[in-house]
Parts: structure tokens; sequence; C-alpha cells
């Protein structure tokens, strides 16, 4: 089943927090699969519509404090209530980012609101892929849009007599950055602030200090060093895919107009763009 929304809501009193999320559960096992498909047997065949009623029951019955340990509860669940169908199952959830207000109370200060929200501008997902006793863990975010405007090069590239790419060591480097990482083990940690450890380790390994910032020969270099990071801090991780297409932004001929143009007004541009991937 895909597509299965659910907003759940935590009351720990006057206290509110809030989780939207959408679900898919893509199940799988010979007894249920084999028949159907090749006797038109449906006997092994779990409705997608119990599919869907069990995630919001189990939203119900359980709280938990991720999207990773909801997609375990339940992934545990149909490969144990239907064990003698099911071998294996993949889960998918992505979670849409709400944040609390921040609002002054009576007495005048800023503080977070018990129970009102705004949506944030941070989506992530995570999956879990169980076969038998077998769960492998991994999270991650898509096309977070980042750029800077300065200390990003290209220089020395192979050319060939159709290459016309100019070299350039002062550019502007956009991109729409997308991470998953695959955890070590499914157990012993806050995979929540993990997620936004991980996501804040990216970016600051892409822009550098906030004073200096950090160059960049190419966008590959600056992947490496990001991964690296991730990687060296996260003992728990065990590896990170990125991938970082190039969303140029090309400068504007302003000549006509008697005008120069230090890279100061420019045309965005994302397609066609390079695609560019690391593991």
């Amino acid at each position: 089943k895909g597509r299965v929304r659910m907003v759940k809501v935590h009351r720990n009193g006057a206290e509110h927090s809030l989780q939207e999320i959408t679900a898919q559960v893509l199940v799988s096992g010979p007894a249920c699969v084999d028949a159907a498909y090749e006797q038109g047997d449906n006997s092994g065949v779990l409705p997608t519509d119990t599919v869907k009623n069990t995630v919001y029951a189990l939203g119900r019955k359980h709280d938990f404090a991720s999207i990773e340990e909801f997609a375990l509860i339940l992934a545990h669940h149909f490969l144990e209530r239907h064990s003698e169908t099911m071998t294996s199952c993949e889960i998918t959830i992505k979670e849409e980012e709400w944040l609390k207000m921040r609002v002054p109370d009576r007495s005048g200060r800023i503080c977070d609101h018990k129970h009102s929200f705004q949506r944030g501008a941070n989506p992530r997902y995570c999956s879990v892929s169980a076969h038998a006793n077998s769960y492998t863990l991994r999270s991650g975010f898509r096309e977070q849009q980042i750029l800077k405007t300065t200390q990003s090069g290209f220089e020395g590239f192979a050319r060939d007599e159709l290459t016309t790419l100019g070299e350039a060591r002062d550019r502007l480097v956009g991109t729409k950055l997308s991470a998953e990482w695959t955890y070590t083990s499914t157990t012993g940690g806050n995979f929540a602030q993990m997620s936004k450890d991980i996501r804040a380790t990216l970016l600051s390994a892409f822009a550098g200090p906030a004073d200096v910032g950090v160059y960049s020969p190419s966008v590959q270099a600056t992947m490496h060093d990001m991964a690296a990071a991730v990687l060296s801090k996260f003992q728990n991780v065990a590896r990170i895919d990125l991938d970082m297409p190039n969303v140029h932004n090309l400068p504007v001929d302003l000549s006509r107009f008697g005008l120069t143009n230090n890279n100061d007004v420019l045309m965005p541009v994302d397609e066609p763009h390079g695609m560019i991937r690391a593991s």
C-alpha cells in the first residue's frame, strides 16, 4: 500500500507534539506471490486495505519517538503476524516537519507554544528492509537546495575537441542535496536527533566555518569531505550515499547595456544539469 497518510498527536498533559507521515508498505513471500500471480489464488494475499488499516491501528497502539521506530514496528508486525505467507517487507516512511510556533506568552516572553505548530521546510524519510530476522535501517532526505556564492571553482578538467566549458576559479555553486545513510544497528539510537545532527554535519562541511568558509575545487571533492565528516563523527553509520546535481547560476551578459557583471546578476538554470553522486 502506498501513500498512507497519518497525523499522530502525542499528548503529555498540556504539552503536545505532532507527526505527519506518509507510509508505503511492500510485502512479499513465495506463499502469497507464486499462487496469486501464477494460479490466480488469492488465499495468501493480504488486501492492501488491510495494510492501510494496520498503519492506523499500530499508530494508535504505539507511542514512537521517530519514524524509524514506527517503521520497525510495522516491519515486525507484518513478518510475525503473517509469517506463514510473508518472508520479507520494505517499509518506507516520509515525515513532514512541523515546528512549535514561537510566540509571546502572557508575560510577553517568546517561547514555544504548547499546542500550535507551523510547517517546516525539512522533510525526511526512512526505510526498513526486513527479511526473516535481518533488518536494515536507512534514513535520509531529498533535494534540500543549498548554494554558496564564492569559494568554489572547477579547473584543470579533461578536454577534447568538443569541450567548450571555460575554467572557473571563483563561481557560485548550487545543488539539490539528497542524502541517505545506513545504520549499523536498528537499536540504541535517538534516530530523530541523529538525522538532524547528520544533516547539520553535511551542511557544515559544505559551507565551512561561518566566518571564513572553505574552498571547493569541485562538487566531487566537496561530496567526499561531506561524507567523510559524517562517517568520522557517527560511528553507528555504516554507509552514506549523496546525490548533488548541479543547479547552475549563469552570469547574464550585460555588456550590451554598458554594464559590467562580476557574478552579481545571474540566471538560474537547472536543465540540463550534471548528475554527481557518491557512496
